[in-house]
Order: structure tokens, then C-alpha cells, then sequence
């Protein structure tokens, strides 16, 4: 009588699988999943886009900068994308002979030679 019970429930237990593939709530999973896949999809795209746009904006922004739309142009990118020389010497600005900085000693090698160390 088990076996005979087993066998019948193994079948309704496949007619309800079956029937479940067929249900309303499970194509309505199906389709959540699916606008899941499709909006991390868009949600990537949007993400490479501004990161994109983001590469192109030169300009370091700060709290309280005040632009005009003119701000955002490709001319003013230009302008900001440049690397400028710097014009003085940092040690002509402030005076200072670097040769000076490095620390010399004369040490005697025998036979009246001198050896030079940087240390």
C-alpha cells in the first residue's frame, strides 16, 4: 500500500510542477527577473556614461563655486585640460642654493689621499 501511495504522490507531485511553469505568478517572476536584468543593464550603461563625462570635466569643482552654463563648454575644458609650466624655480623663489643641502665629509684614505662621502 506505500509503494502504491508513493507512486501517486509522485505523480500529482509532477502534475503540480507542471502546472506551476504554466502559472500566472511564476511568468510573473520570470518577467521581475527578466526587468532586473534589463535595469542593471541600463543602470551600467548610465554608470559608463558618467564616468565617461566625468573623465572629460577638467575643472575641479568646489563647494561654493559659482559657474555659468558657458562654465561647461569644451572651451573652457580646454582651458582647464592645459598643464602650465611653472615660470620661477622653487629655489630661486625662496633663495636658496640646493648644493648647499648636501652634507660633504673629507675623510683620510692613507697616503695623503682624501675620499669624498655623500652620506
Amino acid at each position: 500500500m506505500s509503494a502504491q501511495l508513493a507512486s501517486s504522490l509522485r505523480l500529482q507531485l509532477g502534475r503540480a510542477g507542471r502546472s506551476a511553469t504554466g502559472s500566472p505568478l511564476n511568468q510573473t517572476f520570470k518577467r521581475a527577473a527578466g526587468m532586473t536584468v534589463r535595469e542593471a543593464e541600463r543602470r551600467a550603461a548610465v554608470a559608463q556614461e558618467n564616468q565617461a563625462i566625468a573623465r572629460q570635466l577638467t575643472r575641479p569643482w568646489k563647494a561654493g563655486d559659482v559657474y555659468a552654463p558657458h562654465d561647461l563648454s569644451a572651451a573652457e575644458a580646454r582651458k582647464w585640460r592645459v598643464k602650465h609650466r611653472p615660470t620661477t624655480d622653487a629655489f630661486d623663489a625662496l633663495s636658496v642654493n640646493p648644493l648647499s643641502l648636501y652634507k660633504v665629509s673629507l675623510q683620510p684614505q692613507g697616503r695623503g689621499m682624501l675620499m669624498l662621502s655623500l652620506p
